[in-house]
């Protein structure tokens, strides 16, 4: 029998702790953010960040947010 449920839940619980961690990074970063053009890009990165997590490990949402968000 192969355990396929627990590996799975491994990889979402990591892919979550992650994407907290680079939303971590980005609120700091915009705190010294040096000018509007280096804010605008941050948002954009927690736009992406927001959707990969809800995206989570589906493929194809994943390269919806890419495909959406990344210049």
């Amino acid at each position: 029998m192969i355990k396929i449920k627990p590996t799975t839940d491994t990889a979402n619980n990591l892919l979550n702790q992650s994407l907290q961690q680079s939303q971590q990074q980005l609120n700091q970063a915009k705190k010294t953010a040096p000018d509007a053009q280096s804010k605008k890009q941050l948002s954009q990165a927690e736009k992406l960040t927001a959707c990969l997590q809800d995206a989570g490990t589906d493929v194809t949402k994943v390269e919806e947010c890419q495909a959406k968000f990344t210049p």
